[in-house]
């Protein structure tokens, strides 16, 4: 009540009245919701240092003797929840390093044998909580690019845009025994 006295008192004494400008009213961009996931460069350190962590996640779960490296990120995403969710759209390939050998994945080449190469196309969230310093992968499919490829080259066109392809699922992972790979190991799912 007092607030409304101290202003009419600054109105009349001023001489003119101006309407104060209402801040709740004013124009929002409204493309972006909060807590909604934005687009963010695909060469961002951030991105990058997710990527990385993605794929050791998949080092880490897959029975295959080489490492396998992130060769390309073609979308990535961030939401801000409780920390900073990435959402990667990527290639990974299998490098010349062996697992036995722990090399930093910067000193990897890619695999250069065509009986040896094979590229991954890799959908990943991780959950980063910087001040904590804490990472997770809670979701991490992969399938091989030559199946995706043709998943994309054969699937009719929708009016709706698909953000990501549906192949079926080919492997589980059970968190108390890990990855189950299916015998055409075409697919493999981390979650």
């Amino acid at each position: 009540m007092w607030l409304i006295t101290l202003l009419t008192l600054c109105c009349l004494t001023a001489g003119s009245c101006r309407e104060a400008p209402d801040f709740c009213s004013q124009d929002l961009n409204l493309s972006i919701q909060p807590g909604s996931p934005i687009p963010i460069e695909t060469n961002n350190p951030r991105v990058l240092k997710a990527a990385r962590y993605s794929v050791e996640r998949f080092n880490n779960c897959t029975n295959d003797i080489f490492l396998y490296k992130e060769a390309h990120i073609s979308r990535a995403m961030v939401q801000v929840v409780n920390g900073l969710k990435f959402m990667l759209e990527m290639q990974i390939r299998r490098t010349t390093c062996r697992k036995t050998a722990h090399p930093s994945l910067d000193h990897c080449d890619f695999q250069t044998s065509p009986a040896l190469q094979q590229t991954l196309w890799c959908y990943s969230v991780v959950w980063v909580i910087p001040w904590l310093q804490w990472v997770q992968v809670p979701v991490l499919r992969c399938t091989d690019f030559r199946l995706w490829i043709q998943h994309v080259l054969w699937t009719p066109v929708s009016p709706v845009p698909r953000s990501w392809p549906q192949l079926p699922d080919r492997s589980t992972v059970d968190p108390n025994r890990g990855l189950r790979q299916h015998n055409d190991s075409s697919t493999v799912q981390l979650s």
